[in-house]
């Protein structure tokens, strides 16, 4: 029977420059988290600090209180001698003499100016539109027209590029994504314990659902059973890992990706429509019906 797997929780850290991760719990107790560190996982709707989340709190590395240093007082008020403020009040009637004499060269500077201007003849040109003449409204016409025009242009030459990478990426899937066995645990009398299974997806969008079957074979090659995990929501250049089943018995393990789906670049892998086919008599139509792109999502 299918099973379906939660994946382990992976964790992302953001120091306020750039992203790091995914990290598993126990890596990140080996890097410098404290409690104010920026933390996301999946299901987290946004960054947190790390103090907030009480499933790291054991974790956090402690961090000293900030420094605040003492406030000096201001010095006393010291009364100036009386001859200081004698001669301030003499100093303040020179400016206030020199301020009045400026502010009166000024008014005079301004009304001779003033009067200059007065002077000279002033010619207005006036320029009238002939209401007849239609050549500029064209133009501004045939501006945005093209404008508009160049804007389309432009979104079909995006679309154009996309689709091309779209289409490289569902012919040329087995690039980009891969299934291994990561690690297992031998058995002395035969069989497997501890068997993680890994998908390395290095499209850079999700892959909605992926389904893989773990072959076990013995030693003569005769396979000895198969188990079909099914993945979900597998992120977008990286790897993962899930928790295989287990086998009583088998000499080693193979896996074959036998199902994908990506609604991002509409990829839709089936590998029974790809063995259905006669490969020594017509191309491989998939699921698309187009020996082009047979992988295309219909």
């Amino acid at each position: 029977m299918p099973q379906i797997l939660i994946k382990m929780k992976k964790y992302y850290l953001h120091n306020g420059a750039a992203q790091t991760g995914p990290y598993t719990i126990d890596e990140l107790a080996s890097l410098e988290v404290n409690h104010e560190s920026f933390i996301w996982y999946e299901g987290l709707p946004q960054w947190t600090k790390a103090g907030e989340l009480d499933e790291l709190k054991g974790i956090l590395k402690a961090i000293p209180p900030k420094f605040k240093p003492s406030v000096t007082p201001p010095p006393l008020f010291a009364e100036q001698p009386a001859t200081e403020t004698k001669r301030g009040n003499r100093n303040l009637w020179l400016y206030l003499s020199l301020g009045i004499v400026a502010i009166a060269l000024l008014i005079f500077f301004l009304q001779n100016k003033a009067a200059e201007v007065k002077a000279e003849p002033v010619t207005t040109a006036t320029t009238v539109q002939d209401p007849l003449d239609t050549s500029a409204t064209y133009a501004v016409a045939k501006h945005v027209a093209d404008s508009v025009a160049a804007s389309e242009q432009e979104k079909k030459a995006q679309n154009d590029v996309l689709t091309k990478k779209y289409m490289n990426l569902r012919n040329n899937w087995q690039s980009y994504i891969r299934s291994s066995i990561d690690s297992k645990t031998a058995l002395v009398l035969g069989g497997f314990k501890d068997v993680v299974l890994a998908v390395d997806n290095k499209t850079p969008y999700v892959l909605d659902y992926v389904e893989v079957e773990i072959h076990y074979w013995k030693a003569n090659h005769d396979l000895f059973k198969t188990e079909t995990m099914t993945l979900t929501e597998v992120e977008p250049n990286t790897g993962d890992a899930w928790s295989a089943p287990a086998s009583e018995r088998g000499t080693y393990i193979t896996t074959e990706i036998t199902k994908i789906k990506a609604n991002k670049f509409h990829f839709c892998y089936d590998k029974r429509a790809e063995t259905n086919m006669a490969s020594d008599t017509a191309a491989i139509t998939g699921t698309s019906g187009n020996p082009l792109d047979p992988w295309k999502c219909q």
